[in-house]
């Protein structure tokens, strides 16, 4: 049996909780706001001995003090919830620790787990020279998105708790680089307050990024309606269409549809096997990974 301790107990922390039972790990719940889970709870992770694995959900702006915590603690690999600070230079501060430390760190951006992305990389794969041009679209109505009576109390609404489109949808910049790399150089990026939103934090983030013989255009948005999308186009063709919203992806003209493929609860579970080396490691995002995605959003 795994000791594993779960820093943070809200909406991700739950997830990770109840998908941690699935596998059979009673874990420690480092919380003050405990229920009757089949969990150990206390409010201090110090309480907590011989711990193997530790997953650190809290708010973004809380990272980097929780994982000193961790490091004190002696625990060597951990699972830092995207992405992994409000600054780079909080991030890289977080790496440091753990390079001094020798600590395994991952970042868990879990869209990566998503079976579809299978498919996504033989298609680019197979059509890789033919590619001129990939559209990144991510955007929903923030106050329809969190699970709070009032958004505007949410940590979305305020960057200084982590909140900012960019920092909340990163998934998006962690698959581009994923996919295909880190860009020759880039070309533009935009963050701004757009909307009528209560909020402290960008709504809108635009980066456009350039490959050797393609560009990328990323766009995020909290005030759009649903939508979730990734367009990869040629010359006179459209080489992929996926939507990860109504779960369906397009490629020689014809339309494929398999929940399966888009299943975003069993991605979580799959990242956790991952992190617990119950399954080898494939797709798991290093914590040089994450600050690649930093640093491609340009955040300072």
């Amino acid at each position: 049996m795994k000791n594993v301790m779960v820093i943070g107990y809200g909406s991700i922390g739950k997830r990770h909780v109840g998908n941690l039972i699935s596998l059979g790990i009673k874990p420690y719940v480092i919380t003050k706001y405990p229920d009757d889970a089949d969990v150990f709870f206390s409010k201090n992770a110090y309480n907590c001995k011989d711990i193997d694995h530790t997953i650190i959900a809290t708010p973004t702006a809380f990272h980097l003090r929780d994982f000193e915590n961790v490091v004190r603690i002696g625990c060597k690999r951990i699972l830092l919830e995207k992405p992994i600070e409000v600054s780079l230079r909080k991030a890289k501060l977080i790496s440091k620790l753990a390079k001094d430390h020798n600590i395994q760190v991952y970042v868990a951006y879990n869209m990566r787990f998503l079976h579809v992305f299978r498919k996504i990389r033989e298609i680019i794969n197979s059509n890789f020279d033919e590619i001129r041009l990939v559209k990144i679209i991510a955007g929903s109505y923030l106050p329809k998105w969190r699970d709070y009576n009032d958004y505007r109390i949410s940590y979305s609404a305020h960057r200084e708790k982590g909140g900012g489109v960019d920092l909340d949808l990163s998934h998006e910049i962690d698959y581009m680089l994923w996919l295909f790399g880190k860009p020759m150089y880039i070309n533009y990026i935009e963050r701004c307050k757009l909307s009528k939103l209560e909020i402290k934090s960008p709504d809108y983030f635009k980066g456009i990024y350039g490959y050797k013989n393609f560009i990328v255009d990323v766009e995020l948005d909290y005030f759009r309606l649903n939508e979730r999308k990734l367009r990869i186009i040629g010359e006179n063709k459209d080489i992929l269409n996926v939507d990860f919203i109504n779960k369906n992806i397009t490629f020689n003209n014809d339309i494929y549809k398999n929940s399966e493929l888009f299943n975003f609860e069993n991605s979580y579970i799959d990242e956790l096997k991952e992190f617990f080396e119950i399954k080898q490691r494939e797709n798991l995002s290093t914590i040089d990974e994450g600050i690649l995605t930093m640093e491609t959003l340009k955040l300072e």
